[in-house]
């Protein structure tokens, strides 16, 4: 049995794959270091949450079940090098047993100490990680205790993917149907220290944050607005670069979707909405750019955004132009009373 793909187009939800499949993510740049992020507390434990979702009885049978496999029996790859536990991760999530099986192949996976084991990445180079966030994300609890124990393991649950993406990254393109699994993995801790480096940019330089915003309203699931908002939550930075210098601001401003309410959100954490890309463009001189008759009446809420929000209307780009040089002349009056109130 093959590793499941990510995306399946025609039926627009995740779930196992019967071949390999090529992921669609943009290719993104190895990042620098991270800024460490807040300790975490909470009041009761993971594995707790976990055990309450449990029958007792099933549990006490999986656990009979699991401790009378033999060393050489648990620890063996099928064909495609996938592992037991992932073989019941590829399982739909709707078995009965399948949480409890999870949380008793975990259980013997600690107590053996097989980090190894545990983060083995299968012909098609995805892990028992990748499965339970993107099979299994109606029970989020899955994939962060995985995750959790990847980290207390010593496993490193940031090591990229193809492209160098990481979990982040490919949770943000699927969708708001996700946000629930990556707000629980954004919780992960390990001696009160989050695990996951929120920010890592991947081989173009795109943090998940810009692959959110990349995909709004043009992925699968359509909308990545939770997606962001639990990303800003978690203090994802709106200012980091990517390969060509564009911000999350600069990718919104682009993308087709080009959201009023996208932008506002983004904007709520300030240092962005000047910042110049390797053109010398920023997020006002893209917005005005995609100005045309059909959408003005979307776009010039998205300047309303950024000229409450200080975007500077002087700067010039590489071309010498500003932002309001940009503007088709047939949308300049419009836009022109919309922000002049605002610039007095």
């Amino acid at each position: 049995m093959n590793i499941p793909q990510v995306v399946d187009p025609k039926n627009n939800k995740a779930q196992g794959s019967r071949k390999p499949t090529k992921e669609n993510l943009p290719t993104l740049k190895p990042s620098g270091p991270c800024k460490p992020t807040n300790r975490v507390t909470t009041d009761k434990s993971l594995r707790d949450r976990l055990v309450s979702k449990m029958r007792p009885e099933r549990k006490v049978a999986v656990w009979y079940s699991t401790i009378r496999e033999s060393d050489e029996k648990f620890i063996e790859k099928n064909e495609q090098g996938q592992t037991s536990l992932m073989k019941d991760l590829l399982l739909e999530p709707r078995v009965p047993g399948i949480i409890e099986a999870v949380y008793e192949r975990i259980g013997r996976i600690k107590r053996g100490q097989l980090a190894d084991f545990l983060c083995h990445r299968d012909m098609n180079g995805h892990c028992a990680l990748y499965q339970a966030a993107t099979l299994h994300s109606d029970i989020p609890e899955i994939a962060a205790y995985i995750a959790e124990t990847y980290a207390s393991l010593g496993c490193d649950v940031n090591k990229p993917y193809k492209s160098g993406n990481t979990i982040l990254h490919y949770l943000a393109q699927l969708g708001d149907k996700f946000d629930s699994v990556l707000d629980e993995l954004l919780r992960v801790t390990v001696n009160g220290e989050r695990v996951f480096r929120i920010d890592q940019q991947n081989d173009a330089g795109h943090t998940p944050l810009h692959v959110a915003t990349l995909h709004h309203m043009t992925s699968y699931a359509g909308s990545t607005f939770g997606i962001a908002s639990t990303l800003i939550k978690h203090r994802s930075s709106v200012s980091i670069q990517n390969s060509a210098g564009a911000t999350p601001l600069h990718v919104a401003a682009t993308s087709k979707a080009c959201d009023p309410e996208y932008f506002r959100k983004l904007l709520e954490q300030r240092g962005a909405e000047n910042m110049q890309d390797k053109e010398g463009n920023t997020p006002l001189h893209l917005v005005a750019l995609s100005v045309t008759l059909p959408n003005v009446g979307k776009l010039k809420k998205v300047i309303h955004h950024l000229i409450t929000s200080k975007a500077r209307m002087d700067l010039m780009n590489k071309e010498g132009k500003r932002p309001l040089d940009c503007l088709h002349p047939l949308c300049k009056e419009v836009i022109l009373k919309e922000i002049q109130p605002k610039r007095q």
